[in-house]
C-alpha cells in the first residue's frame, strides 16, 4: 500500500466462485481501479476505493461471484467512526481551548537563586508588576520589572526577565560585597601597605607624594583638604596609586587533617500543579549542620515548559572526618592554601617575582611565600579635621 492511501477510505474485498476473471474484466470496464490484486485457491483479493465499492455489486451478480469485505482501510473510516461519537470531538475541542488559554498565562517562575528569602522577596516584587502564576503573559509589565525589583530587593545588583512559553525566567546578579556606594563624605587616600610608588593618577584632592617615593602602610598619599583663595575646600579624595610592594604569606598543613564531607541526604519533594503545591513528605526540622538547596523539574511538552512538575528541597549533612596524608599530599595542601591566601589578598595585583621557603616542624609542614607585586595601594579613609 502506498503511503497516500492511508489518508483516504479504501476497502479490501475477496471474491469467490463464479467467473472471477470475467468479474475483474467487468470491473475494469466500469472504471473501478484495483490494486494489491492477489490470486488464491479459488478466490481473488483486491483493494479499491470505498467510493467505488458500490460499482462492484452489478458485475458480481452478472458473473455469479460472491464478494465479501475483508477490512476497511485508511483514515477516512477512522474519522467517520469518531464523527459518530460527538463526545470525543467536544472533548478534543475543549482540550485545545483549555490548552490555548492556559498556554497564554504564566505558570512557572524560575528565579535563579537558592536563597528562599530572596526568592520570596523577588516573587513579591514580580507580582506587583504583573508577573505571577495564572496571570496572562500579555499583562506582564516587563519594562517596569527590572527597576522595581532592584529597588525593592537591595541585595540585587542586576536582573533580567524573559518569557519562555508559560515560564518566566529570572536571572539575577548579586550586589558585590564591599562594593563602594556613591558617597560624598570628605576623605583622604592613604597607603594600604609598604611599597615604592611607580605612578599616580589623582582625580580629586591634593597629592602629597610623587612617583619614586617610598611609603609605609598608613602614609597620606592624597589629601582631601585643598587650600584655595577662599579657604580650605573639603572633598572626597580619589586616586589610583600604583606601587611595587613585597607581600609575605604563610600556610601550613599536617600529616593528619580534618576535612568536611557529605553525610546523610534528605529530600523533601512536592508535586506542583498550576497554583497548588502538594508536599509528599513529613515535616522535619534540620539543624545548622545541614546545607540546603532547591531543585526543580518541569514537565515539557513539545519543548514547552508546562505548569506541572516536581520541586524538592535537598538537605545534606556536613560531616568532618580525619584523614592521613602522605608527604606529597601534605605539600600539595599547603601549596593550595598558600595560593588561596595570596589570591584573596592580592586580588588583581600583578606578581613580578615569587619565592617559596619550606620547613617541617614535626608532622607539620610550613610553606612561606614572598611575592613582589605591582598593585594599587590607594585606600580611602575618612578625613578628620577641624575645618568648617
Amino acid at each position: 500500500m502506498r503511503w497516500w492511501h492511508r489518508w483516504r477510505a479504501d476497502v479490501e474485498f475477496r471474491c469467490e466462485g463464479g467467473l472471477c476473471e470475467r468479474f475483474l474484466s467487468l470491473l475494469k470496464q466500469e472504471g473501478v481501479a484495483l490494486w494489491d490484486v492477489r490470486l488464491g485457491d479459488g478466490c481473488v483479493t483486491a483493494v479499491c476505493r470505498a467510493s467505488e465499492y458500490r460499482k462492484v455489486r452489478l458485475p458480481a451478480r452478472r458473473t455469479g461471484t460472491r464478494v465479501h469485505v475483508i477490512r476497511r482501510l485508511g483514515a477516512g473510516f477512522r474519522l467517520w467512526a469518531i464523527g459518530r461519537r460527538p463526545g470525543l470531538i467536544a472533548g478534543a475541542i475543549s482540550a485545545v481551548a483549555v490548552y490555548v488559554i492556559l498556554a497564554s498565562c504564566i505558570w512557572i517562575i524560575d528565579i535563579q537563586t537558592e536563597d528562599p528569602r530572596i526568592r520570596a522577596a523577588v516573587e513579591r516584587e514580580l507580582a506587583s508588576c504583573g508577573i505571577a502564576r495564572g496571570v496572562p503573559a500579555s499583562e506582564a509589565d516587563l519594562a517596569a520589572v527590572r527597576m522595581r525589583v532592584i529597588a525593592g530587593v537591595e541585595e540585587l545588583h542586576q536582573m533580567s526577565v524573559y518569557l519562555e512559553g508559560c515560564a518566566a525566567r529570572v536571572d539575577i546578579r548579586w550586589q558585590e560585597e564591599g562594593a563602594p556606594r556613591p558617597d560624598s563624605t570628605p576623605s583622604n587616600v592613604i597607603a594600604s601597605c609598604d611599597g615604592q610608588i611607580l605612578s599616580m593618577r589623582v582625580t580629586d584632592g591634593q597629592a602629597m607624594v610623587k612617583a619614586g617615593d617610598a611609603v609605609v602602610a598608613g602614609d597620606l598619599l592624597v589629601c582631601g583638604a585643598v587650600e584655595t583663595e577662599h579657604g580650605v575646600l573639603l572633598s572626597r579624595a580619589s586616586a589610583t596609586v600604583t606601587a611595587r610592594t613585597t607581600r609575605c604569606f604563610e600556610a601550613a598543613a599536617s600529616r593528619t587533617e580534618t576535612v568536611e564531607t557529605d553525610g546523610r541526604v534528605y529530600i523533601q519533594p512536592s508535586v506542583r500543579l498550576f497554583w497548588w503545591s502538594v508536599p509528599c513528605y513529613s515535616p522535619s526540622a534540620f539543624t545548622e549542620r545541614f546545607s540546603e538547596r532547591q531543585e526543580r523539574s518541569d514537565w515539557r511538552w513539545l519543548d514547552t515548559p508546562m505548569p506541572i512538575g516536581v520541586e524538592q528541597t535537598v538537605y545534606t549533612e556536613r560531616c568532618q572526618r580525619t584523614v592521613s596524608l602522605s608527604d606529597e599530599q601534605v605539600k600539595a595542601v599547603a601549596r593550595a592554601r598558600l595560593a588561596a591566601q595570596a589570591a584573596a589578598v592580592l586580588g588583581t595585583a600583578s606578581v613580578e617575582e615569587s619565592t617559596l621557603e619550606e620547613r617541617w616542624e614535626g608532622d607539620r609542614y610550613i610553606l612561606r611565600g614572598q611575592y613582589t607585586c605591582i598593585e594599587d595601594i590607594a585606600v580611602q579613609t575618612p578625613l578628620l579635621s577641624d575645618f568648617e
